[in-house]
């Protein structure tokens, strides 16, 4: 007998409330437009946020294009003005930059034409060249003799430690690294080879253990420089 109010209050409770069933209809329905006109709005605002992404993206299209099609020129230390960039193998380019001589810590004068070089090489692949990019270490010279011997460590030792310092503080500057880091200890018999030639072929003369390069010899020293030898 007790469960039988119970099940009548149960029973009560589902047909004798009408207006809260309609109430309960009505607020699902609210629901489910409001989810409706939310996923609209989000569609629409996906649809706005595509098209101005594609709108900034034919323009960006548009300025690279205008940009390619603009010549190339760069100033011509031996004629001394503005010419037309014409790489000899297009769309390759090779660019050749001094690197450091890793006896020590980079200072803000190796610094300065690292950013430079990088600057032009990227701009230069934007262009859509295609860079080979050389940087030497010269690891090899009487600085780095000097200093090896006084840490009582080996010339090599002593290179492979400020090489991984120059690519750590090359890093910090955001230089990107080259296509070739060449040593000049890996070159010593190309190095051997050229000098040999030189002084064969009387451009070049030793004195007192050093071979220096002949500058009367070659009658157009100084061209670039525009300096006159005396």
């Amino acid at each position: 007998l007790s469960g039988i109010p119970h099940q009548r209050r149960i029973t009560k409770s589902i047909y004798y409330h009408p207006i809260k069933y309609q109430i309960s209809s009505i607020r699902c329905k609210i629901k489910t437009f409001r989810r409706k006109t939310q996923d609209i709005r989000s569609k629409n605002r996906n649809f706005a946020e595509i098209l101005i992404g594609r709108i900034s993206l034919i323009g960006l299209i548009r300025t690279i294009r205008k940009t390619m099609e603009q010549k190339l020129f760069v100033y011509n230390t031996l004629t001394r003005r503005k010419e037309e960039f014409r790489p000899l193998h297009a769309p390759h380019v090779g660019m050749y930059v001094c690197g450091p001589t890793v006896y020590n810590y980079i200072h803000i004068g190796n610094a300065r034409p690292l950013c430079v070089f990088d600057t032009f090489r990227r701009y230069m692949e934007y262009r859509g060249y295609k860079v080979n990019f050389v940087q030497n270490f010269t690891d090899i010279d009487d600085k780095m003799i000097k200093r090896a011997n006084e840490e009582n460590i080996t010339v090599k030792e002593l290179a492979d430690r400020f090489i991984a310092e120059y690519f750590t503080d090359a890093k910090g500057l955001g230089i990107e690294e080259a296509t070739v880091h060449p040593r000049a200890t890996e070159n010593i018999d190309a190095i051997i080879t050229i000098v040999k030639k030189l002084v064969d072929n009387g451009y070049a003369y030793e004195s007192e253990g050093s071979v220096y390069f002949s500058t009367k010899k070659f009658a157009e020293y100084g061209k670039l420089s525009k300096q006159p030898l005396e």
